[in-house]
């Protein structure tokens, strides 16, 4: 909300999405990419390093917006960067 063109903002506002160490949470990733996180099946397979490597993915200011979208990104740079067994 603008008041007179001041910005108002409460502690609730600046510590949404941020642990008390100061670490990112899930509350801070894009809509999609939480439902990815929570589907049973795909979910388990995203560890720590991929959910940060994908949440800072954006071209031109733009990014995967859907679930479906963040999947077939994380398919395919998984097929691009993980070794295969």
């Amino acid at each position: 909300m603008a008041t007179d063109g001041l910005i108002e903002i409460n502690s609730i506002d600046l510590l949404t999405g941020v642990d008390f160490a100061g670490e990112a949470t899930t509350a801070a990733l894009p809509a999609g990419l939480q439902e990815l996180l929570a589907d049973a099946e795909y979910g388990p397979t995203l560890t720590p390093e991929w959910v940060t490597m994908l949440s800072r993915i954006q071209v031109r200011g733009l990014r995967p917006q859907t679930k479906r979208d963040w999947l077939e990104l994380f398919l395919y740079l998984q097929r691009l960067l993980e070794p295969e067994p």
